[in-house]
């Protein structure tokens, strides 16, 4: 079951990522907050992982936006994660 949130939260960023390359339109939020909610502290560490390598890809392949929209997202994610410690 722990998977099943992380495949979520990884399903929701991959069809944002399509629908915004289709639509031409960026979103504030590449994963939802509810989902993000109920993750475990090692599904988030795992999803800022993934997005940080996808960031990286992004950068490599000269998509620079993609690679700031993403650098955007891990510290909003990072921040929510520190946030929720205190």
């Amino acid at each position: 079951m722990s998977n099943i949130l992380l495949d979520a939260g990884l399903s929701l960023l991959l069809f944002r990522n399509n629908f915004n390359k289709a639509e031409k339109k960026s979103t504030p939020s590449l994963v939802e907050e509810p989902v993000f909610k109920y993750m475990t502290d090692a599904q988030k560490r795992d999803l800022i992982e993934h997005l940080r390598q996808e960031m990286k890809e992004a950068a490599k392949g000269l998509e620079f936006e993609r690679a700031a929209e993403l650098r955007d997202e891990i510290g909003r994610l990072e921040a929510a994660v520190s946030g929720g410690k205190e």
